[in-house]
């Protein structure tokens, strides 16, 4: 049974939802306020979580960048509720790790659908993450679960800065400063990530291009770059320095 944190100042809303989140064999917990909300993340650690934008004292973006920040909530899938429907509020949601934005008037059927699809592909991923393997495109939306010794953790793949080859392993950096030792292939890296995004530097690191801050010209055509969240600049071969020059133009 999976467990489901609804996070909404507005008390009829909430309790509609928990009653459709019941019916449909969810265990569900629910709280009035972000205050209250992140505490009870903290304390039942849900599988997903539903939460209003606009509440009093602390909004639905205060509340998932709290959650971020903290290890043991940082990784749990967040759906954002709302009746703001504009660019820019939709884009500061999903700058903080938001899965999905929901506005409202919300009707039940959909709902149930987006969070049973959201469950389904972490599911999927726990699955292929167990057995090894993932065969299929992941998109930036995506979060995969990985193994940091006992603990398991869930990365966003937009969140993923650079992917450089450490012996028989591949350190993944990400944009909060964390890197993780991971046993996979950089090919198998390349052969799962969204290709539109991640390109090789050379054959030992693959790159975000989001992160790109500068670029440069090099040595003989090839060019350098500074990136973000990522300690020094990479160098990409000549190869590859005309690839992502287009990906980049393509891009604007």
């Amino acid at each position: 049974m999976y467990k489901l944190l609804i996070i909404e100042d507005e008390d009829d809303i909430r309790q509609n939802i928990r009653e459709i989140f019941e019916l449909n064999d969810y265990e569900v917990y629910d709280a009035n306020n972000g205050i209250d909300g992140i505490i009870l993340a903290e304390k039942v650690i849900p599988d997903l979580i539903l939460c209003d934008i606009l509440m009093p004292v602390q909004d639905g973006f205060e509340v998932k960048k709290v959650l971020s920040e903290k290890k043991t909530t940082s990784s749990i899938p967040f759906i954002f509720l709302t009746a703001r429907a504009d660019i820019n509020s939709i884009r500061q949601g999903m700058n903080l790790g938001a899965d999905d934005y929901i506005v409202k008037p919300i009707r039940a059927e959909e709902l149930v659908n987006v969070v049973k699809k959201r469950m389904n592909r972490i599911t999927e991923l726990k699955s292929a993450q167990t057995e090894g393997i993932i065969e299929h495109k992941l998109t930036l939306e995506d979060k995969i679960p990985l193994n940091i010794g006992k603990e398991l953790v869930f990365v966003c793949v937009t969140n993923i800065v650079v992917i450089s080859v450490e012996a028989d392993y591949t350190m993944v950096f990400i944009n909060n400063g964390k890197k993780i030792r991971i046993k996979k292939s950089i090919t198998s890296w390349e052969n799962i990530l969204p290709d539109r995004t991640f390109i090789r530097a050379h054959r030992n690191i693959l790159v975000n291009l989001n992160y790109i801050e500068k670029i440069e010209p090099w040595f003989n055509g090839a060019l350098v770059a500074q990136v973000r969240d990522y300690p020094e600049s990479i160098k990409f071969s000549k190869r590859y320095s005309q690839k992502v020059k287009k990906m980049l133009k393509n891009k604007k």
